[in-house]
């Protein structure tokens, strides 16, 4: 008895394989989306995997919708308060479906000088399932990345920065029509955006 209990046991963990000592598809996702809420770009670039062969590198940032890569300040982007993986859906070992749900209060829409941030009517939860597959033991979401979710506070700070940038350069070397063209841009940004701070603020937790 104690024999086929053993086997059994046995059996379980090889059918496990990758999935035992390995993160979870849902953690992996999460590290992630984690640094999109923050704003950060970078870890996009080592976490695609692209079905079609593709270089994980070919992302534009300048592109109308950003992959790979994406600023803050300037390229468009779904403002967000909160978000959390609401669900996990094993496809097999080593593929998973994963639902995240973003508390959504406005969007970033165009890009650089035509950016503009819009308000939701009401704030609302918006769910985006996303494929990850392990590959060589870790676990990567598959194309396309998604217009990143990024918070509301990385957002305002981004756009504070740039704001504070082109004063001072604009005060501290020679005149610029770019910079004095693209402050009142940001500025409008950064008006509109501490506006939205109640509502942030008021849908930030449950």
């Amino acid at each position: 008895m104690r024999r086929t209990a053993f086997f059994l046991v046995f059996l379980v963990i090889v059918a496990a394989g990758p999935l035992l000592g390995a993160e979870r598809p849902d953690g992996a996702l999460a590290r992630i989306l984690a640094h999109d809420f923050d704003g950060e770009c970078i870890p996009r670039h080592g976490n695609v995997l692209y079905t079609d062969g593709k270089d994980a590198f070919v992302g534009d940032c300048d592109c109308a919708e950003p992959r790979e890569n994406f600023d803050a300040d300037s390229d468009p982007l779904i403002i967000v308060a909160r978000w959390q993986v609401v669900d996990t859906r094993m496809e097999s070992r080593t593929k998973a479906l994963v639902t995240v749900r973003a508390r959504v209060i406005a969007v970033a829409q165009g890009q650089n000088e035509e950016r503009k941030i819009v308000p939701l009517a009401e704030p609302k939860d918006e769910d985006t399932v996303y494929r990850v597959w392990m590959r060589k033991g870790r676990w990567l979401w598959v194309d396309p990345p998604p217009t990143p979710r990024v918070g509301y506070q990385a957002v305002r700070q981004a756009v504070a920065k740039q704001v504070d940038e082109l004063k001072d350069l604009i005060a501290t070397r020679h005149p610029n029509d770019l910079w004095s063209r693209l402050l009142p841009l940001y500025q409008a940004e950064l008006a509109a955006l501490d506006a939205l701070r109640p509502i942030a603020e008021a849908n930030a937790v449950r």
